[in-house]
């Protein structure tokens, strides 16, 4: 074996530049990281031996505080990450005060080292830093370190003692796991903050009685048996909740927070399903990501007011990072008020038995697996406001049939929608400039795919795992484009849409319509839009309001003379409460959906109306069908139309049996008639149009 030591510090050296040049001196191996002030930081020292790398420093290392290098005095000031990685044969080593900065794992793996002595200036204690250094008795925590990271000593198995200072605020997760010898911790009341498993395998935890483990004032974990301890509460002067405090505790069903706690762990409560109702106090500052996902039998959440960081306003069942009005915390009875502009990331993440959600137009973003794991959505009403979907949104929402995206994004995350298994049909509007890797993974029921998209855009095969079994719609004039590109071309079929902005009237005057475009019926002559915005059913009657400014997707009622026309686009943020539902792209309706009815307008016995559906069918694409609460239309079988003197459209009102009308008849003039013909008239004091 040939040292090649030599030949590594001369090509060091030669890569010396205004920020930094590497050297040796006294056996330690230096980095120059300023010039200007003159500092260094302590490296890895390598022997590279046939091809193999070898750390080598060994036995008792003292470290300088200054160390001269031609003809420069230089202060040390930091220890590299990994710089003494490994190196077993490593026994003591002393810092001195001049370093400020140990950074992550600089002694990983020191198995030989004994003792260690660190300075007064380092403010924390990395991830890491520490781990597995099995013979290592005793270290003294200086009082300027503020925090411990995560796994800082897990396995340092021959720990048999540690004193925290009182500066120290928060422990990361395992930082100690794995020390079998440590019996005695000593915490004080400063640290608020403790993450998951911080003390596992130390005889110090297993050694506490049933009950809550108290490490400081930071309540650490819960011991005992599943089948008990239904209910906890935490002492008063608490100041923490560790990361995962009672993870999986299934019966657990009450808990009683003191108002002295300040700081709730990520995942505290995670999972805890027995647990029916949660009151945050008005001392928390700080909760942990997923604090309560998977509490699925969480029906009341409440954050006491006076609280100045989180609020559950209007009753809203959730909880609100107030500064932000982002919404932190969602449940499966969760009221998204009006005011949140916008959901977290992992904020409904695993929420089970939420079935529908509907976010108001004061949201412009959802953040990253916001719904994660949702399996029990069906529905999600998503606003023109939201401009962004972050990552993985929606990943695994297996009972999601359908969902518009609305024409304000522009970017599908990666995996947004992977194994959303029930997701029938998707359009991506023409906002969107990307699609994310993975964004329709094994939706194995996607069969629609509608790209409202002339030029197509770039994506790779895991973006549609399913394309060879579904049909993908594109605009007129587009189907070259996509018959020519990669993995839109894989599509069992594709076809050319007409204009969607266009829209025919037939001989009755009235049709249904719905595009996947925003539009303008302001300058548009002959023909009127109308919503559906309301349902009497003691009166029998849907209130139609006129529009012009018109979101895409709409559903919506339209009156003109018979032609065709074509409506301009637009860009609007209007929202729209309407029982008109559009379809963009053919699709499945049945006679009800859960405990709604569904109407289509059709011509039937009575003339042109809604009617019920008898049998499930296919909608085409560009129309629009009318859902009511099945127990408001219970005995409704159809609905007419009825218009104005004006030619407008005031509302639907159930069609009526002219032969019960019982002489109540009056034609417009307020006169009573015996016999209605054709026309409008007042029946049963409803104005009706008889066809």
């Amino acid at each position: 074996m040939k040292t090649k030591h030599l030949l590594f510090t001369l090509l060091a050296m030669l890569a010396s530049n205004s920020y930094g040049s590497y050297f040796v001196s006294g056996n330690i191996q230096y980095f120059i990281t300023s010039e200007e002030d003159k500092t260094v930081m302590v490296t890895a020292y390598d022997d590279y031996i046939d091809g193999t790398v070898y750390h080598n420093y060994s036995g008792n290392i003292i470290i300088p505080a200054t160390v001269s290098y031609s003809g420069q005095t230089y202060n040390v000031t930091e220890i590299m990450s990994n710089a003494f990685l490994n190196c077993s044969s490593l026994t003591s080593i002393t810092i001195p005060n001049s370093v400020t900065s140990i950074d992550i794992a600089a002694f990983r793996g020191c198995t030989g080292l004994t003792s260690i002595t660190l300075s007064n200036s380092v403010t924390s204690i990395k991830d890491l830093t520490f781990y597995d250094c099995s013979s290592l008795t005793s270290i003294t925590i200086p009082n300027s370190v503020t925090s411990i990271g995560n796994s800082a000593f897990q396995e340092c198995s021959n720990l048999t003692s540690i004193t925290i200072p009182n500066n120290v605020t928060s422990i990361g997760t395992y930082a100690f796991d794995g020390c079998s010898s440590l019996t005695s911790i000593t915490i004080p009341n400063s640290v608020t903050s403790i993450g998951f498993s911080a003390f596992s395998g130390t005889p110090w935890y297993n050694n506490q009685p049933n009950g809550v483990v108290y490490a400081g004032k930071v309540a650490y974990t819960y011991k005992g048996s599943l089948s008990q301890n239904t209910e906890i509460i935490l002492e008063d002067g608490t100041l923490g909740i560790a990361s995962r405090f009672v993870c999986n505790w299934q019966n657990l069903t009450s808990i009683t927070i003191p108002g002295s706690v300040t700081t709730i762990g990520e995942s505290a409560f995670s999972s805890c399903t027995g647990l029916t109702s949660i009151t945050i106090p008005s001392s928390v500052t700080t909760i942990g990501e997923r604090a309560f996902y998977g509490c699925s039998g969480l029906t009341s959440v409440n954050v006491e007011q006076g609280n100045t960081t989180y609020d559950s306003r209007n009753n809203c069942n959730a909880i609100i990072e107030t500064a932000t009005n982002t919404l932190i915390e969602g449940f499966k009875i969760t009221t998204i008020p009006n005011s949140v502009t916008s959901i977290g990331d992992m904020a409904f993440y695993c929420c089970k038995g939420m079935t529908s959600i509907t976010i108001p137009n004061s949201v412009t973003s959802i953040g990253e697996k916001s719904f994660y794991s949702c399996t029990d959505l069906t529905s999600v009403t998503i606003p023109n406001s939201v401009t962004s979907i972050g990552d993985n949104a929606f990943y695994e929402c297996s009972s999601l049939t359908t969902f518009t995206i609305p024409n304000s994004i522009t970017r599908i995350g990666d995996c947004t929608f992977y194994r959303c298994s029930g997701l029938t049909s998707i359009t991506i509007p023409n906002s969107v400039t990307r699609i994310g890797t993975y964004a329709f993974c094994d939706c194995d029921n996607l069969t629609s795919v509608t790209v409202d998209k002339e030029n197509p855009l770039s994506i790779d095969y895991s973006t549609f795992t399913n394309r060879t079994n579904a049909t993908l719609y594109v605009p007129a004039g587009s189907k070259a484009a996509y018959e020519t590109k990669n993995y839109w071309k894989e599509f069992k079929e594709i076809i050319e849409m007409p204009n969607p902005n266009s829209i025919t009237v037939g001989s009755t005057g009235f049709a249904t319509f719905c595009s996947p475009k925003a539009m303008d019926f302001s300058g548009v002559t002959d023909i009127k839009a109308y919503i559906a915005s309301g349902f009497s059913p003691s009166a029998g009657t849907l209130v139609l309001t006129r529009v012009t400014e018109v979101p895409a997707g709409e559903g919506l009622y339209i009156v003109g003379t018979p032609g065709s026309y074509v409506i301009p686009e637009t860009t609007t943020d209007m929202v729209y409460s309407n029982l008109l539902k559009g379809v963009t792209t053919p699709t499945t309706i049945s006679p009800t959906e859960g405990s709604y009815t569904n109407f289509i307008l059709t011509t039937g016995i009575h003339g042109v109306g809604f009617y019920t559906l008898s049998t499930t069918g296919e909608l085409a694409a560009g129309k629009a069908y009318l859902q009511l609460p099945t127990a408001s239309v219970a005995n409704i079988k159809a609905l007419n139309i009825v218009l104005d003197d004006d030619d407008d459209a005031t509302g639907i009102t159930e069609i009526q049996d002219i032969q019960d009308a019982h002489g109540v008849i009056y034609n417009l003039a307020g006169q009573r008639v015996n016999k209605a013909q054709k026309g409008l008239y007042i029946i049963n004091g409803k104005k009706t149009l008889i066809k």
